[in-house]
């Protein structure tokens, strides 16, 4: 299955708001692991 360009950009997009916003739940609470 080739996948599309877009639905890479769009998973990106994604991925990468998750991971602000695990960044951001580890520097408002720096003591949980």
């Amino acid at each position: 299955m080739k996948k599309s360009p877009n639905l890479e950009n769009k998973f990106f997009a994604i991925f990468t708001k998750q991971a602000r916003i695990i960044t951001g739940l580890q520097q408002t609470y720096p003591n949980r692991s």
